[in-house]
């Protein structure tokens, strides 16, 4: 008797990107040629390179955290951006070259305390709202950081460690969603919730959390319980 077949099945193959099949298994092949420059991984640096630093930080979801070399200008504590990628929520990574090219520049020329560029989880195998709660857990990232800082405190030496020197430079009252494409959809989903749940719309099962006035701490971030709008 022959036994059955075993073989999987093609179900979709998504321009190459991605191949899904039968059986719920998920490939993503290597990017075509005219892809592979822009995403090709570049690897995290602590020594600064072109005026700044890059690191992966093992939270959850993961982080790059691309930090200024340079000491904030009169010791002033500085904004931090947070940044979703594109890829129709199903492809991407923040260590491409196509983010680090533009990131790292971008840290190392405007006045600010670092970028934080968010790991996404990526469907079919993360379907959303997988990547708006990873919005959220970043953002409380950001708060565990919060320490109450007076104005009249010094910016702290730099350390060897990047989260420290993060927070020590970073102002978390001032903290800038930033996304590209479907990453600037997430953006909207992600502040839509908190404002929602600072509204007392229903957006969030909780109620918002406390706000700290000093400029080392965020400003009133709520729970997010919240379910993204269809």
């Amino acid at each position: 008797m022959a036994s059955p077949c075993c073989c999987k099945k093609l179900v979709e193959d998504v321009a190459g990107w991605i191949k899904i099949y039968d059986d719920g298994s998920v490939e993503r092949p290597a990017p075509a040629p005219e892809f592979r420059a822009m995403a090709t991984a570049i690897a995290p640096y602590d020594v600064p390179c072109n005026g700044v630093t890059v690191h992966e930080i093992p939270a959850n979801p993961p982080l790059r955290l691309y930090l200024p070399a340079a000491a904030p200008l009169a010791g002033r504590r500085l904004p931090v951006l947070l940044h979703f990628h594109a890829g129709v929520y199903c492809v991407g990574d923040p260590s491409w070259a196509l983010y680090h090219s533009f990131y790292a520049r971008l840290a190392a020329s405007v006045p600010i305390a670092g970028i934080v560029s968010i790991t996404l989880p990526l469907a079919p195998e993360n379907p959303l709202p997988a990547a708006i709660a990873a919005g959220y857990a970043a953002i409380d990232w950001l708060k565990s950081l919060a320490r109450p800082v007076l104005h009249t405190e010094p910016v702290p030496e730099p350390t060897s460690d990047p989260v420290c020197n993060l927070r020590d430079m970073a102002d978390l009252s001032r903290v800038f969603l930033i996304g590209d494409s479907s990453g600037a959809n997430l953006v909207h989903q992600v502040a839509a919730g908190f404002s929602s749940a600072e509204r007392g719309t229903g957006a969030s099962s909780g109620s918002p959390e406390q706000s700290c006035s000093t400029p080392g701490s965020p400003g009133p971030l709520p729970a997010h319980q919240s379910q993204p709008t269809k």
